[in-house]
């Protein structure tokens, strides 16, 4: 409370400072006015800001522990006057605060009583109290107070009567009120004496101008303040004619106002008002903060959804297919539509029937996320069609022995394809007829797991020709294409994006096509692992990407 206080004090004496030098005799009134009570709020309200700013990187400090013992002896001694102090601080507050108070109710009582004691007499801009003493005319609020046997002589000057109105208009008394309340609470502070002096002159200059504004001479108005009389009472809170300091509003009558010289003046104020900021404000603190690492994508996870069997699971949460569409669009209406453009579905399935994904996707197709893809002409789907698996190897079984038309001859094979195909020349007489082709069943499997193809030649006019078996041991074992699968399965994992498969649409097309072709070797060592019945041995292979937009491309 006392650091509030001094610094309080200091700020209002900075700006209170400024305005003697600088901006007093200036006939800049209205801004003059309105400054004064800025420098009231404006001390009152600096010590309580706090200035924060953010460092990246944060600062080591060492923490020393004190031990308790080597306080106690001063708490010891230290402890009877920190406990007074307190008290006897508020006693004496609480005293000057009850004067003050206590001053600022009596003066409102005479006041009122006053008006309500004596004649009142209702003009157009004011209302006019009578009193049966003499008196200085003063105003508060919209009533003038004026002896009576003068204003019904007409004996007051016109002048000084408008100079009342020029108050009562302008609402002079609500910025005494306002100072009379901030001086009950801030009693002890000696500059509200001096600002209540500086406030009453300004009010001063702005009804003189009032009143000189009414084609009233300057000559004769300078000469009617310096004969107007003392007199015997004012309340602090209205505003009289005969003010002290009549030398300052003559003086100020016969100044030139220059717009440039004011201009000028005013633009000191913006550095003094930082100063003040800086100086006295409540703290600076110093917030770290971690670094982060740089965001690699903006793709924005929106939610996760399992499927297991018909059992559906949205970020974590158990629904029924029927609550799906309220569900999804509860979570999609945090984000705004340039945010879900980038947002993505994370999917995983376990035993889902065809059936089912149907239904699952009927539903999807009336989320909010969905419209918001195809307003954005994206396509987007739950379930992307797998691609088409690479055909099986034609197995023949000709047992009626019926001639077979020769294989079309097959593409040339891709370098990186797991199936190497071997070519296998025999000198053979070349039969006078042609040959019949016929596959061999039941063939003892070898030691080795091999594919086994068996090829026999019989020649049509002498069948007692020996048959050709032709053994191609060019496969692979299950231990080696476990090994070869799990190693494919590491490098297509490191290819695959977060967000994976619905992030796929936003990569390049280089990066697409080498994703397709590691999926395409994962399928094909896949498929030679169920031929064998070893599919079980390996982890499950990612979803396919989807199909891509080639149209865009």
């Amino acid at each position: 409370m006392i650091l509030y206080i001094l610094k309080f004090t200091g700020c209002l004496l900075v700006l209170y400072l400024f305005y003697r030098l600088v901006l007093e005799n200036e006939k800049n009134h209205r801004f003059k006015r309105f400054y004064l009570l800025f420098t009231l709020f404006a001390a009152m309200a600096i010590p309580l800001v706090t200035i924060t700013y953010h460092v990246e990187a944060p600062i080591s400090q060492a923490t020393i522990l004190m031990p308790d013992t080597m306080t106690n002896v001063e708490e010891v001694n230290t402890t009877s006057w920190k406990e007074v102090l307190p008290v006897l601080l508020w006693a004496i507050y609480a005293l000057g605060f009850s004067v003050f108070l206590i001053r600022f109710l009596k003066n409102l009582w005479y006041l009122k009583n006053l008006i309500r004691t004596y004649e009142n007499v209702r003009e157009s801009l004011s209302v006019k109290v009578l009193l049966p003493f003499q008196q200085i005319p003063y105003s508060y609020f919209r009533y003038i107070f004026v002896e009576r046997q003068a204003f019904e002589n007409k004996t007051i000057p016109y002048e000084i009567l408008k100079h009342e109105e020029a108050h009562v208009q302008q609402k002079h008394t609500l910025d005494l009120l306002v100072l009379e309340i901030l001086q009950i609470v801030f009693w002890f502070n000696p500059l509200f004496i001096f600002i209540k002096k500086s406030i009453r002159l300004n009010h001063e200059f702005l009804a003189d101008e009032a009143v000189l504004n009414q084609n009233i001479s300057a000559l004769s108005y300078s000469k009617l303040l310096l004969h107007s009389s003392f007199g015997s009472h004012q309340a602090p809170m209205t505003s009289s004619f005969k003010h002290s300091l009549i030398k300052k509003r003559i003086v100020m009558i016969s100044n030139s106002f220059s717009k440039k010289r004011v201009g000028l003046k005013m633009g000191f104020l913006v550095p003094v008002v930082c100063c003040c900021i800086y100086f006295f404000n409540n703290n600076i603190v110093a917030e770290t903060i971690q670094q982060e690492p740089p965001i690699v994508t903006e793709i924005l996870e929106a939610f996760t959804m399992k499927i297991h069997g018909e059992q559906i699971e949205l970020n974590g949460e158990k629904i029924r297919l029927n609550e799906f569409v309220s569900k999804l669009d509860k979570i999609t209406d945090q984000y705004s539509d340039e945010d879900l453009l980038k947002n993505n579905i994370r999917l995983e399935l376990t035993n889902v029937s065809e059936d089912f994904k149907k239904k699952v996707e009927k539903e999807f197709l009336k989320t909010h996320y969905y419209k918001v893809m195809k307003q954005h002409a994206k396509k987007v789907t739950l379930f992307p069609a797998l691609p088409a698996p690479p055909p099986p190897p034609m197995q023949f079984k000709n047992k009626e022995k019926k001639p077979v038309a020769p294989p079309v001859p097959p593409k040339a094979p891709n370098k990186d394809s797991i199936v190497e195909v071997i070519e296998v020349v025999e000198d053979v007489p070349e039969p006078p007829k042609p040959m019949i082709i016929e596959v061999v069943e039941d063939i003892p499997e070898p030691s080795k797991v091999e594919e086994i193809i068996a090829v026999e030649a019989i020649d049509i006019q002498n069948p007692q020709r020996p048959t050709h078996q032709i053994y191609i041991n060019n496969e692979k074992s299950i231990k080696e294409l476990i090994k070869d699968y799990n190693d494919q399965l590491k490098k297509v994992n490191a290819l695959l994006p977060e967000g994976y498969p619905m992030a796929y649409l936003n990569l390049k097309e280089e990066e697409q096509d080498e994703i397709n072709n590691n999926i395409g070797k994962l399928y094909k060592i896949h498929l030679a692992l169920s031929k064998r019945g070893a599919q079980d041995k390996v982890s499950l292979m990612p979803p396919p990407p989807p199909a891509r937009n080639d149209n865009k491309r």
